[in-house]
């Protein structure tokens, strides 16, 4: 953790000491803003959107938002969830305590229900139909994140925090069948703490096509009690956008994740089981007793393994591996390359009113892209076995910052599709 804290500091001590020097000599060294970065031009959307996510499911979210609200910097939102996913969303963004220089986040989600898969062990070596189905009863969390901002958005620092809870209903097999219930009391209470930066040397915040953009974040979980492991995670993401001709950009992208463990969690097998409550012995017939057994122990073994290494972000679904499952590969170490050519076929700053849509729609954008990644649980194992994806996909480009994706990636364990709302590659 001390080594993780060090390395965060030591990095926002050199972008702070950089950023007067850069600032003074930005018209000579850095792309020139496009157009504002802070603008008060209303609009708002209501509709049923559909999503698409690998290894989660698929539905429509009846989506609403409305930004720029009353004359301000300020954008609020709500969503139902219906499909795969249940639930309920709302918050607000971007609302200024000081004018352009500190503002607020706060988000709300209640996920009711929620089915994601569970390989049957963390790293890179398992095959694409070997998991169970975790089903998730009652997901909450609760936050919102601080923004310190200068110089046009170049230069921002964030403190963040949010709370939250979830329940583990049942273990399924990937056709749907029950392996196992567990107990009541299976699932954890949850804070989640961070703080980072972002320097962000591009010609726009929310849709660049020129310069560099460096995010570093450090999480920090703190143990509920005994049983949890006590961790921290460094992000890191670093995009270098180049453009191409008029319009277009080649986007390259590096991005990695490190898990430093202060005290290892609960690693006892037979303490875990009885705390998650699985139980195969009532099972009468001997074959679907094994079954249970065995995925049991292997969802044993991975809360073990994140107890004794930690976690760090994840590869696989919307944003990174795309033609995987989402947080298809775990461990404690994370790494990923990505480049990705954005055609802008048009260039416009067109009103769009349709009595649910009120916008300004600045441009239809083609991409095409290929990724590459790693997890391992010793840092000296990353890049030992890779997974890649490669795809291409259509994106509608707002004034209000709103990007609508869609997208199909394949890699070797078949394709997917992806259909949300904003960038991939976009940390945090």
């Amino acid at each position: 953790m001390k080594k993780a804290i060090l390395l965060l500091l030591c990095s926002m001590i050199l972008t702070m000491t950089a950023v007067p020097e850069v600032a003074a000599e930005a018209d000579s060294l850095l792309p020139d803003r496009r157009r504002p970065q802070f603008t008060t031009d209303p609009g708002y959307i209501i509709i049923p959107a559909p999503y698409s996510i690998e290894g989660i499911g698929e539905g429509v979210v009846l989506f609403g938002t409305a930004y720029n609200v009353a004359d301000t910097y300020t954008d609020v939102f709500g969503a139902v969830m219906t499909g795969d996913i249940e639930g309920v969303g709302a918050g607000f963004t971007d609302y200024h305590i000081i004018d352009k220089r500190l503002f607020l986040d706060i988000t709300y989600q209640d996920i009711s229900k929620v089915v994601v898969q569970s390989y049957s062990e963390r790293g890179m070596d398992t095959s694409g139909d070997d998991y169970t189905l975790v089903e998730i009863d009652e997901m909450t969390f609760t936050g919102g994140r601080l923004i310190l901002s200068f110089e046009e958005r170049m230069f921002e620092m964030y403190v963040q925090g949010y709370d939250g809870s979830y329940s583990i209903g049942t273990l399924k097999d990937p056709d749907g069948n029950l392996i196992a219930d567990a107990s009541e009391e299976a699932g954890n209470d949850f804070n989640l703490y961070g703080a980072g930066m972002v320097l962000d040397l591009t010609d726009d915040n929310s849709d660049p096509r020129e310069g560099i953009r460096m995010d570093t974040n450090l999480g920090w979980s703190p143990p509920e009690d005994s049983d949890d492991v006590d961790y921290v995670v460094l992000d890191n993401n670093l995009s270098l956008y180049v453009p191409v001709g008029k319009r277009n950009t080649w986007v390259f992208n590096y991005f990695s994740s490190d898990a430093f463990v202060q005290d290892q969690g609960e690693t006892d097998p037979d303490i875990i089981m009885d705390e998650l409550g699985f139980d195969c012995s009532s099972i009468g017939n001997n074959r679907e007793r094994k079954e249970c057994e065995q995925s049991t122990a292997e969802y044993v073994d991975n809360v073990i393994a994140a107890n004794r290494y930690g976690t760090a972000s994840s590869l696989g679904g919307r944003s990174r591996l795309r033609s995987y499952p989402e947080d298809r590969f775990k461990g404690a170490h994370t790494a990923f390359l990505g480049t990705e050519f954005r055609w802008n076929i048009t260039e416009e700053s067109t009103p769009v009113n349709l009595g649910i849509i009120k916008d300004i729609r600045t441009g239809v954008q083609a991409a095409f892209f290929y990724e590459i990644g790693s997890v391992a649980e010793s840092a000296g194992d990353v890049w030992q076995d890779t997974r890649a994806s490669m795809g291409a996909g259509l994106r509608v480009v707002n004034a209000s910052g709103l990007i609508y994706r869609f997208g199909i990636a394949t890699g070797d364990e078949g394709e997917a599709v992806t259909l949300i709302i904003n960038y991939p590659w976009e940390a945090f």
